[in-house]
């Protein structure tokens, strides 16, 4: 490998958060990174119909990988959010029980209070980390446009091949 080959991925890397953190509606913004992340090829000239096609199959089906790879990512983001959920239940768990057992040096109220203020700020991070790994995990549920039009594609390209083998008259 020589050396600088790879600073042409941290170049490319640098348009890319330029084009996101330009102000821009987000419909606009969205395009111009998708036209980066999936850019047209000008060199290449389709003079068959069925390169054609197969490259738009290619072209889709890589579209169709990054996305579940964001869902995948999404998944594992949520599952995260629930352990650290989880592990906030449990601290909260803990405080609540040193407030109400007997120790042998007693807490002041201000101390209590301090420590039910913690218990209470702790519940609530946790319900937070939920409610977003719950909505995490329904985005990543539903499948995306793309993902959708693949299907029907799939299903309306079954449904001609039954027709076509299908007879007309019953003998």
């Amino acid at each position: 490998m020589q050396a600088g080959q790879h600073l042409a991925d941290y170049s490319f890397a640098a348009e890319l958060h330029q084009v996101y953190q330009t102000p821009a509606e987000p419909i606009v913004k969205s395009k111009t990174l998708y036209q980066y992340l999936v850019p047209y090829d000008e060199e290449v000239v389709f003079t068959d119909l069925t390169i054609w096609e197969a490259y738009q199959q290619t072209r889709q089906r890589n579209v169709i990988a990054l996305q579940e790879m964001s869902n995948r990512r999404k998944l594992q983001l949520a599952q995260g959010y629930r352990q650290l959920a989880q592990q906030k239940i449990a601290k909260a768990a803990e405080l609540r029980m040193l407030l109400t057992t007997d120790q042998r040096f007693s807490m002041t109220e201000h101390e209590r209070l301090e420590m039910l203020t913690q218990m209470q700020r702790t519940l609530q991070e946790s319900q937070q980390l939920t409610t977003q790994a719950d909505e995490l995990i329904q985005t990543s549920a539903r499948p995306s446009w793309t993902k959708a039009q693949a299907i029907k594609a799939y299903q309306h390209q079954q449904e001609r091949k039954v027709i076509a083998t299908t007879s007309l008259y019953n003998n």
